[in-house]
């Protein structure tokens, strides 16, 4: 039985189950025993000297170093990648032309061109009095017809001497000369001269003269395989690195050997009786274009035999101006071409006009055979020399820009489809008057427009999706348009051609 005292037990009970284990706060065991105390914690600043002890210490160091090294690795590897991407991207390797492939031929016959001593017929004296005329033109090659003697009918031909009425051998020499002196290439146009299988020996005279080539046609008859292989052979005896010495052949045929010539030149158009339209024009572009790998293609616009072409297209004389000097390949113009020269009914060679040179042209065969009055143009070389919308600055616009250009040399060429849908459904889809083409390379685009209609019309709808908002023009036939044009807006006049530099690469290429 428990002890019973009056006082205070020496125990109390223990707590029941869920009873706090801690008493109140009158209770010394309700305080803590231990409480800690909060202090602030300092920090002091390294001053200078502390600074530089720790941060000089071989640890820090070591660090530095390693960090500088991959920084250089970082940007050397940087450096390296894109001098790979440099190389090794893909980009058009620009061809290594000939003279040939990159100049503008030029075709004349000195009787029509230039009379320098006044007897009414041109002379040999008068192609060298124009030379720096022809320059300005970017002609690099003339192509001189007319120059042996006439041939009688009862005598074999004399390919060795020069008519006598255009000059003398010496004054010829003086030409080839100086030609080559200033880089204008001198060759001697053989067509329809009749020459034989045995004229090597003619032909290597004239070589030795200096002369640059010769053209020939297919169109006489002596001309076999056999031979031109071998006059092509001896050609190319005479040839030097940078004075290559080079065969024309001006054919009709769309199939020739390329071997027999290095320069094989056709007839752009077809001759038809009517002015032809831009898509008769596109395809016979498509077609003139479609020729082996590796022959380069040269062209006139028409046939020799038609003369000037301002003769038979009429006021689309500047239009078709603007497309000689924008396809592919070598253009071989006829004299006269840049003024617009029409075709004279009374001139004795073939109904080619003579030269107009101005008020003191002394014109070549002007007393015999003057340019008849009312012709497709009447302006002189002096006249449109004055004016900044004449044919001539045109031809000069265009032939300098040829040449500076190489997208306009030897760049990629794409025809532009036209649209042939209808806002009718039963109705023919006209023929669109626009002919459109491309011409590229690199990042450098020229678009070229050419209105064969007789209204205003607007670009098409389908090429504004795959052609930049906005170009510069180059040249139009016009010569009045100028800065910057937006495509969509753009509006071609009656027959105007244009020439416009794109400024952004668009996705024909």
């Amino acid at each position: 039985m428990p002890l019973k005292v009056d006082s205070a037990p020496i125990y109390d009970r223990m707590p029941t189950r869920g009873e706090a284990l801690c008493i109140g706060l009158e209770g010394s065991e309700r305080v803590p025993l231990l409480i800690p105390v909060e202090h602030e914690q300092t920090y002091k600043l390294l001053d200078k000297e502390e600074l530089e002890r720790v941060a000089g210490g071989p640890r820090w160091r070591a660090l530095r170093s390693r960090l500088v090294l991959l920084f250089w690795l970082c940007w050397l590897a940087m450096l390296c990648t894109v001098i790979t991407i440099i190389v090794y991207s893909p980009r058009p390797q620009a061809p290594q032309l000939q003279w040939w492939q990159r100049t503008l031929f030029y075709q004349l016959q000195p009787m029509l061109f230039l009379d320098s001593n006044q007897d009414g017929v041109g002379v040999i004296q008068g192609i060298s009095d124009r030379l720096p005329y022809l320059q300005s033109l970017g002609v690099g090659a003339l192509i001189i017809g007319g120059l042996l003697p006439r041939r009688e009918r009862t005598l074999p031909p004399t390919l060795t001497n020069i008519n006598h009425t255009l000059g003398t051998m010496t004054q010829f020499q003086d030409l080839v000369t100086h030609g080559n002196a200033i880089g204008m290439k001198i060759l001697l146009d053989l067509c329809n001269e009749n020459l034989t299988d045995s004229s090597n020996s003619a032909l290597q005279f004239w070589l030795q003269q200096g002369l640059a080539g010769f053209r020939i046609c297919d169109t006489d008859a002596v001309y076999s395989e056999e031979s031109l292989l071998e006059w092509r052979s001896m050609v190319k005896q005479f040839s030097t690195e940078g004075n290559e010495r080079i065969m024309v052949w001006q054919v009709s045929a769309d199939t020739v050997n390329s071997s027999m010539a290095d320069l094989i030149t056709r007839p752009l158009l077809p001759s038809v009786p009517h002015i032809l339209s831009a898509q008769e024009v596109g395809t016979a572009i498509e077609m003139a274009l479609q020729r082996p790998q590796g022959v380069w293609p040269s062209w006139t616009i028409r046939g020799p035999s038609v003369g000037h072409v301002a003769s038979v297209v009429g006021g689309l004389h500047r239009l078709f101006a603007v497309l000689a000097l924008t396809l592919p390949g070598t253009p071989i113009m006829h004299y006269g071409e840049e003024l617009g020269l029409g075709q004279s009914q009374n001139a004795s060679q073939a109904g080619l006009a003579p030269m107009n040179w101005g008020s003191n042209q002394n014109v070549g065969a002007s007393r015999r055979s003057p340019a008849v009055s009312g012709s497709v143009t009447e302006s002189s070389v002096e006249d449109q020399s004055l004016s900044q919308s004449s044919m001539l600055r045109l031809f000069r616009s265009l032939s300098n820009t040829r040449s500076r250009e190489d997208a306009l040399l030897f760049g990629n060429f794409t025809l532009l489809p036209p649209s042939n849908a209808s806002s009718v459904a039963s109705a023919p889809s006209p023929s669109p008057p626009i002919l459109a083409f491309l011409r590229s390379w690199g990042c450098v685009h020229f678009l070229v427009l050419l209105n064969f209609g007789t209204g205003k019309e607007p670009l098409e709808p389908q090429w504004a999706f795959s052609l930049p908002p906005h170009g510069v023009f180059v040249a139009s036939t016009g010569m009045d348009r100028l800065g910057v044009v937006s495509l969509e807006r753009l509006r071609l006049r009656p027959q105007e051609a244009m020439v416009i530099k794109l400024l952004e690469a668009g996705s024909f290429s």
